[in-house]
């Protein structure tokens, strides 16, 4: 017999059901759960690594039969199940890539700079890279996913989002402004994505690559580390002498609070309701008089210890 004794039977089907609790939950995880480590989404090796558990599972389960069912399977039988496990690996992979709801970073579609939505894959995801015609080249993601937030998988989509919006490799002011005016549907963005994008026009050509359009969604998102206090005391240092002023720190508080919607503006604290009122409640946390200037060091200084300066200086749409 196949399964030599009770012992042999009691293995063989310990095996299969092992295997099939292990696979069907590696495919549920890799189907439902999103799971992403240091960049690299882990849904489709998991989705894989389950079919092939469940696929091996039924090896425990032929074994157990041939040892429960009296006399051995023919070798008719055998060839019907093997393909059975054909045919039903053909079928799981086609529906599970075929099915499968995954997470796709979208870029400057239907409105938006920069989203998430739910969408069915018809096939597996494309890896971009050097190998890749056309793929993003892999200093420029590695240099991305060490000075963002943003994972290997959310760039290189974008990228690709990219390469079919701006085949030059390069985003004008003009394309800037739209974006952002697509970003903040019920306000006037035109004024602080101009600032934004002179932050990141080094060079002053009048167009950004990539790598500094992709930067500048980083910066431009909420938060105080000391990277992006760097790159607002840029922003803030309209004619790039290395200081800002309080008649800079007017003009950037009139273009953030052009950010706001009406009925925000509306709900705002007394000395933050309008942008003199805000550019003058921020003056005053640096503590210098009207003709003076502040430094770098000092700026951000000033942002890192006081939470209402942080909330001056951007604007959290969410």
């Amino acid at each position: 017999m196949a399964c030599a004794g009770l012992k042999h039977c009691k293995v063989a089907l310990g095996f299969a059901v092992i295997f099939d609790i292990c696979g069907f939950t590696a495919l549920f995880l890799g189907l439902f759960v999103p799971l992403e480590m240091k960049g690299r989404d882990f849904g489709d090796l998991l989705v894989s690594t389950g079919v092939l558990m469940v696929l091996i599972s039924l090896g425990g389960w032929v074994m157990w039969y041939s040892g429960n069912i009296e006399g051995m399977p023919t070798q008719k039988d055998l060839r019907g199940i093997g393909n059975a496990v054909d045919h039903l690996a053909h079928s799981l992979s086609k529906k599970i890539y075929t099915h499968r709801v995954h997470r796709e970073p979208l870029l400057f579609e239907d409105g938006g700079i920069v989203w998430y939505e739910d969408i069915i894959v018809g096939k597996t995801r494309k890896v971009m890279g050097n190998a890749h015609s056309g793929g993003i080249p892999r200093e420029i993601l590695d240099d991305l996913k060490l000075t963002t937030r943003f994972s290997e998988s959310d760039i290189t989509q974008w990228y690709e989002n990219f390469q079919k919006q701006c085949p030059t490799g390069r985003i004008t002011l003009q394309q800037f402004e739209e974006i952002y005016a697509k970003f903040f549907p019920e306000s006037d963005a035109k004024a602080y994505a101009q600032h934004v994008f002179r932050s990141f026009d080094t060079n002053d050509d009048g167009t950004l690559d990539f790598k500094e359009y992709i930067v500048a969604l980083h910066m431009t998102s909420s938060g105080k580390s000391t990277l992006k206090l760097e790159w607002a005391f840029s922003l803030f240092d309209v004619d790039k002498n290395g200081y800002v002023t309080k008649p800079e720190v007017t003009e950037l508080s009139q273009a953030i609070f052009n950010l706001i919607p009406k009925e925000k503006q509306a709900n705002l604290p007394s000395d933050e309701s309008t942008p003199e009122k805000r550019a003058q409640k921020l003056w005053a946390i640096f503590e210098k008089k009207d003709n003076e200037r502040v430094a770098e060091g000092e700026f951000i200084e000033a942002i890192q210890s006081n939470d209402a300066a942080l909330r001056l200086i951007q604007y959290d749409h969410k």
